[in-house]
């Protein structure tokens, strides 16, 4: 979760869960024609890790997303 100026953990299992399926019914609504944005990471932003934004990258092209 966001929540200026850096991102909180959720530690409870229960809202983790609520946010973890939250994000799979976005994913699985209206895929034709969809756009999934992910920023460029930056090292001088604690929000924008470089190395968590290229796994993200990463692994939505491997699960067949196409590069724009």
């Amino acid at each position: 979760m966001m929540r200026a100026p850096k991102w909180q953990t959720i530690r409870d299992t229960g809202r983790q869960q609520f946010r973890l399926n939250g994000y799979r019914v976005l994913l699985t609504r209206a895929r034709a024609g969809c756009v999934i944005y992910v920023p460029r990471g930056n090292a001088e932003d604690p929000t924008r890790s470089p190395r968590e934004l290229d796994g993200i990258s990463e692994v939505l092209l491997a699960a067949g997303c196409n590069r724009l």
